[in-house]
């Protein structure tokens, strides 16, 4: 290693002709003792626009003879919408910004953040008395009740089937701000779900009676789309309103380490 001067006389440090660091680019320094601890911190995701695919049939039933039965099975789904900051352009569903109420020192432009956090509210769906997603439990994508290094400031934290939350942590106009994001996959040109359109749960009702009764199980047309969608479910017909409450909250402790490319 050398150590000397060019002819500006700017320090240098070199190895093997290679410059390694040199006082003419600024240097990126961890601030600690301008470190922000937050305890017992929340980050709340708020409920999503939900709509359902709905599938209507009858039929003859051969045992016993002379009756019929209507089943009807209903999905429900997050339909397509992006939330997010404001000022980011997300007007339409805004998650306003969180200022957590720190400055940062001055020529700091990036964070290094610690967080220890877990799931508080998990959604639920209040007909079918279950969290789940498919098949699946309602997705979490990180280790919970373990210190995470956060890269770039930002975790996503939930992500399956066409949606996906995040947030993170950002320095805006010298202020450290927490900032959220919520979004699922749109619909194609034709009005088609994607292959991602995310189905959330499925109830199937039937309902066996005799023939010429008029329908328990409700049910209107849509001329514009062909396709049959339901009124009000009457016996045991299925639901027509997506009961699913989509809200989830995350609560932890966050370490957060301003960095700088000069001198606090």
């Amino acid at each position: 290693m050398v150590d000397g001067f060019d002819s500006s006389g700017t320090n240098l440090i070199t190895r093997g002709g290679q410059v390694k660091l040199s006082t003419a680019t600024p240097q990126f320094n961890r601030v600690p003792q301008r470190a922000i601890t937050l305890s017992a911190f929340t980050i709340d995701f708020p409920d999503m626009l939900k709509g359902y695919n709905y599938y209507y049939s009858q039929f003859d039933n051969t045992v016993p003879p002379g009756t019929h039965g209507e089943e009807c099975i209903v999905g429900q789904k997050l339909i397509g919408q992006e939330w997010g900051p404001p000022g980011l352009g997300f007007s339409a569903h805004p998650l306003n910004d969180i200022d957590i109420g720190v400055a940062v020192p001055d020529g700091c432009d990036y964070l290094d953040v610690q967080a220890n956090i877990t799931r508080t509210t998990t959604p639920v769906d209040s007909a079918w008395g279950s969290p789940y997603y498919i098949t699946h439990d309602w997705p979490i994508e990180f280790d919970q009740g373990a210190w995470l290094q956060l890269t770039d400031a930002a975790l996503t934290v939930e992500h399956m089937g066409g949606f996906s939350r995040m947030f993170w942590f950002e320095i805006v106009g010298g202020r450290i701000l927490l900032r959220r994001k919520q979004s699922v996959v749109s619909v194609d040109s034709n009005g088609a779900a994607t292959a991602t359109d995310g189905i959330i749960g499925v109830e199937y009702g039937f309902v066996a009676q005799a023939s010429g009764s008029p329908p328990v199980i409700d049910k209107v047309t849509n001329p514009s789309k062909g396709e049959l969608t339901p009124s009000n479910a009457n016996g045991s017909g299925c639901i027509t309103v997506a009961t699913l409450n989509a809200h989830s909250v995350y609560t932890g402790t966050f370490k957060i380490v301003p960095c700088c490319t000069q001198g606090a």
